[in-house]
């Protein structure tokens, strides 16, 4: 909670994807991009899960990634972190592909 006015007898709930983290605040912070909080009177904000995003400030959720693409670590902005699923696996398959034909070359070495 917070209190922006002197005088007041309540103390009204940061909205969600914001928080307030002292007692006698007057105000409430946005969530940083790659972050929200759910719900109203949050003393924190959380990273988003893996496997979604979050490009903006104050916000309440973070939304799945697009089909292809998913979030490489917690906290992910779609802009910094997504990471094209299709490149990630063939790169990954080329890699494979490279150790088995020089184990073969070796096998035929040895």
């Amino acid at each position: 909670t917070y209190q922006g006015s002197t005088g007041q007898s309540v103390c009204p709930s940061c909205d969600p994807g914001y928080f307030s983290v002292a007692e006698g605040a007057t105000g409430c912070t946005a969530c940083s991009a790659g972050q929200f909080a759910a719900n109203a009177s949050s003393t924190s904000c959380v990273l988003c899960p893996n496997g979604t995003y979050q490009l903006s400030t104050g916000q309440s959720s973070c939304p799945s990634c697009d089909p292809g693409y998913f979030g490489a670590t917690k906290g992910s902005t779609q802009t910094a972190l997504l990471v094209q699923l299709d490149n990630f696996l063939r790169k990954r398959h080329q890699r494979f592909v490279f150790y088995v034909r020089m184990a073969r070359i070796k096998d035929r070495l040895a």
